[in-house]
């Protein structure tokens, strides 16, 4: 009996010497080998269906798949010219979220928010060569002296962190871009906590999103933004690794701005003013220049201004301690003045939260930060807060502060009725 290796040299024998493929095929077969290697599901199951005729014609049938749960000749073409355990994985479920996979470990995997294993452990060998292959299609590079890569997957709307020797045991994490597929219609939340994101939306309000790991930090960003109005919004947008992706998907103008370590911060951040857009998004505020640098366009910017803030415990107190923290880290001066400018310069947070048990997502608060000149504190300005206990919406029946209610009054597209209705106007 042919064992596997028998089987995966006869696919690579076959289709790189095309001695056997119909020469009116061959330029077909190509473009899509050229396709497979892109992460082209399509030119992989093209490749699988004329693997199996091959085989046929043989009469030599592999009995046993390379990855579980995979038919066996598509598992044949995702281990010679596919993505390897990052395919197998993918075909598992349309609703895998995101994916981690080590050498001589076995793969984990996230779907509908609850961490699972697939049966499969990648050797070393196989591990160095998914990672050459990922980085080359998210055009970077990942050795010794450059150990690890963030990068983009886009024909498989992943984005991808990936590690190698000696920074870590090599490594893929993988997370499922939504893509702008999900709009604020689209997403799962209360009704009425929507009605009141998308006038928010329509505002000229400034937004932290804060929360968790795997939270929808970034697709609830993405979901506010595609909310305003294209014809009088422009934007720039400043990340380390293209997440929003709003070029293709909103706006007239967008402007796209990577940065790179080599060069401070504040050189990417100047030219946002000079690009002579209105509002700016910075994908995450992580490190402290990014935090000042938010807080710099909430109160310098002309139009809107939206970053996520990562925290361990999504509550208001710890929301607003982190940013402050962060600044200060930067600034090295007056934390009263940075609380100011915090009031000022970020109208609302929206907070996330996910039930890691049932990997339910959801808001877990809407406030707006305010300074107390007596206390010289933050406070939180709830409107409204998830109750865990009762397991629902409680609205405080506190209103948009005075000093916001203008980025409302001067959009068109807000509705003062529907805020009204809402209890916060």
């Amino acid at each position: 009996m042919k064992d596997k290796q028998y089987f995966i040299d006869k696919t690579k024998e076959y289709f790189t010497s095309m001695k056997e493929i119909d020469p009116k095929l061959q330029e077909e077969v190509k473009q899509q080998l050229q396709a497979a290697a892109q992460g082209k599901q399509e030119a992989k199951d093209f490749l699988a269906r004329q693997l199996q005729t091959y085989f046929t014609n043989r009469k030599e049938i592999p009995t046993e798949t390379l990855y579980p749960n995979v038919p066996i000749f598509l598992s044949l073409i995702f281990h010679t010219f596919g993505q390897k355990a990052l395919d197998a994985m993918m075909f598992q479920s349309p609703y895998i979220e995101n994916v981690w996979i080590w050498e001589n470990r076995p793969i984990q995997y996230l779907e509908h928010g609850i961490l699972k294993t697939y049966d499969y452990v990648p050797t070393s060998d196989e591990l160095e060569v998914l990672l050459n292959d990922l980085a080359h299609i998210s055009g970077g590079t990942i050795h010794q002296k450059r150990s690890v890569l963030s990068g983009d997957f886009a024909e498989r709307r992943l984005r991808l962190q990936m590690y190698t020797r000696p920074r870590s045991a090599r490594t893929v994490i993988a997370r499922k871009d939504d893509s702008g597929y999900f709009t604020l219609d689209t997403l799962e939340m209360d009704d009425r906590v929507r009605k009141l994101l998308k006038q928010i939306a329509a505002s000229n309000s400034s937004i932290s999103i804060a929360g968790g790991q795997e939270t929808g930090k970034t697709t609830l960003m993405r979901a506010l933004i595609l909310e305003k109005d294209p014809d009088t919004n422009s934007l720039t947008v400043i990340e380390q690794t293209p997440e929003l992706k709003l070029s293709e998907r909103w706006g007239k103008v967008v402007v796209e701005i990577r940065y790179v370590e080599e060069e401070p911060f504040e050189v990417t951040f100047g030219h946002a003013f000079r690009n002579t857009t209105r509002s700016i998004a910075v994908g995450e505020a992580r490190y402290p220049f990014e935090a000042h640098y938010v807080i710099e366009s909430g109160l310098r910017s002309p139009g809107f201004t939206f970053a996520t803030l990562h925290l361990k415990v999504s509550s208001p107190d710890v929301a607003m301690r982190t940013f402050e923290n962060l600044v200060y880290q930067y600034r090295k001066d007056d934390r009263i003045g940075i609380r100011q400018d915090i009031a000022d310069g970020i109208d609302f947070f929206l907070m996330l939260s996910k039930n890691y048990r049932t990997g339910k997502r959801y808001i877990s608060s809407i406030f707006c930060p305010r300074f107390d000149p007596v206390t010289e504190k933050l406070q939180s300005s709830h409107l409204v807060y998830y109750d865990e206990q009762e397991n629902e919406y409680v609205w405080t029946g506190k209103k948009i502060p005075e000093e916001k209610r203008s980025l409302f009054l001067t959009e068109p597209k807000v509705d003062i009725d529907v805020l009204t209705q809402l209890g916060v106007w």
